[in-house]
């Protein structure tokens, strides 16, 4: 067995300074990158630190995982705790424990991690340390000096300052851990993110916990399998073997694996195609309650983590429109393919895409079958989105059903080819050939159609609410007053 770097994961509520703390250590601007400022998905980072026991200064491998603070990613951080050995848990000194801060403690004890609480932006005037420690006694967190053993660094994220006293303090935790491993193992690791690339397939991204992993391997999963055709490490670069601890994307899954799958290198195909578990269907039945209406959507996104929170942040968004069904009829990872089209064309969905893109080769398709498709680059966009679309959805229903009304200012006497009509549209639009009930007062008197219609003394087949129009009507007798509503 030989002593292995740690993996570490980095959790706390959004914005609280978990992306900018990584990108301090790794000197590279990631935050920037991210729409929005927030991380959307699991970020996996190995980097070499100088740390110092004593007079004793040594290079040590450090893996970070980064995940994100919105609460629709709560699967995610409660993975990304399973997966690592040691915890950093980020909470703004200026700001206290929040709400992800809470789901961040749950899922550090549920995996039994220890790990160190980071009082970030301690730059900041408005910082109440001591208060932020005593925040945590109620949710059972005690901290070195109130009563616990947990440790708690003072650091800011933005200057850095503290941030190598914190890297201390994590090599001295992995030392006290005893972490370990067998690279001469077969290898085994973890599924952190999956994602579908239109030309490359089915990526992987896993973290080696055990052995080597290496190209030509066979790997079994448990939803599917594969040889791995290339290995690539987190800044992209080939590479032949992944050892323990080391993040890697793998190409050459079969399917798109779940988040928080293991892997374990296998000797042949037939072995690492055994035991999967059956394919699950992506059409979701959600029910509808009688009375209710119904929108139906087609889920989108880059990758299966990000999936999986869009689900969960749209069962979230449901619960604001009692009186509507929010459907999701379909839900898959990449970019909007021709089978999405049909499904929207089918369901009368709307495609809500996170993170994707439309293909050139789609485009055509989407305008022929007149499919609507909106796409955000930040997840609590949704349901703005959804918003707007139930209101434009239920503004063009209530448009279809405003029955068109026209006001009568003269009538003519009849002749044999009907009663000549002068009136002004009140509401909607009067049409040639239009059935309409006669209102007089409030009650409806008789019935007839619109045989001929004019405007400014052209005839026309349609005349707009706000105008005035003559009419050649055939049916019961019309008198001024009267309006004539469609029937």
């Amino acid at each position: 067995m030989n002593k292995k770097p740690p993996v570490v994961v980095v959790l706390g509520h959004i914005d609280h300074g978990k992306s900018t703390l990584i990108d301090y250590i790794r000197k590279a601007n990631v935050t920037a990158k991210e729409a929005g400022g927030i991380t959307q998905s699991i970020g996996a980072y190995q980097v070499s630190v100088e740390t110092k026991s004593g007079k004793l200064k040594t290079e040590n491998l450090i893996t970070f995982i980064d995940t994100p603070g919105h609460e629709a990613f709560e699967h995610m951080r409660s993975f990304g705790a399973r997966a690592a050995d040691i915890g950093i848990l980020v909470i703004a000194a200026d700001e206290g424990v929040k709400p992800q801060t809470i789901e961040a403690i749950k899922d550090i004890k549920q995996s039994n991690l220890p790990f160190i609480v980071a009082l970030n932006k301690i730059d900041r005037p408005q910082t109440n340390v001591k208060k932020v420690k005593e925040e945590l006694i109620q949710h059972e967190v005690f901290v070195e000096g109130f009563g616990g053993n947990v440790p708690a660094v003072e650091i800011s994220a933005k200057t850095g300052k503290g941030v190598k006293e914190l890297l201390d303090l994590l090599t001295l935790m992995a030392e006290v851990e005893g972490l370990s491993a067998d690279p001469a193992k077969p290898a085994a690791g973890v599924i952190i993110v999956s994602s579908l690339d239109s030309q490359k397939g089915v990526l992987a991204t896993g973290i080696v916990k055990d052995g080597t992993l290496k190209v030509g391997q066979w790997l079994r999963l448990q939803s599917t399998h594969g040889k791995v055709k290339a290995l690539r490490d987190f800044e992209g670069k080939l590479i032949k073997e992944a050892t323990p601890s080391t993040p890697v994307q793998i190409l050459g899954l079969e399917q798109l694996p779940a988040v928080g799958e293991t892997f374990i290198a296998v000797k042949s195909q037939d072995e690492a195609a055994s035991e999967l578990l059956p394919a699950h269907s992506e059409l979701i039945s959600n029910k509808v309650i009688p009375g209710q209406k119904v929108l139906r959507f087609v889920l989108k996104a880059k990758e299966s983590a990000s999936l999986d929170a869009l689900s969960k942040l749209f069962s979230q968004v449901q619960t604001q429109y009692p009186d509507i069904a929010l459907q999701v009829v379909t839900k898959s990872v990449g970019d909007v393919s021709t089978s999405d089209i049909e499904i929207a064309r089918r369901f009368n969905a709307l495609i809500v895409g996170f993170a994707i893109k439309i293909p050139s080769i789609v485009r055509p398709l989407v305008a022929q079958k007149e499919i609507s498709i909106k796409l955000f680059s930040i997840v609590y966009d949704l349901p703005k989105i959804v918003e707007e679309w139930v209101k434009q959805s239920f503004a063009q229903e209530a448009k279809a059903l405003e029955k068109s009304e026209l006001a009568v200012l003269g009538a003519f006497s009849k002749s044999k080819d009907g009663q000549v009509i002068g009136g002004k549209v009140a509401k909607g639009t009067i049409k040639k050939g239009m059935l309409v009930n006669i209102k007089r007062q409030e009650n409806i008197v008789g019935r007839g159609k619109i045989i001929n219609l004019q405007h400014l003394k052209q005839d026309v087949s349609v005349v707009e609410a706000g105008k005035e129009c003559g009419i050649l009507f055939q049916g019961d007798d019309v008198a001024v007053g009267d309006v004539l509503i469609e029937s």
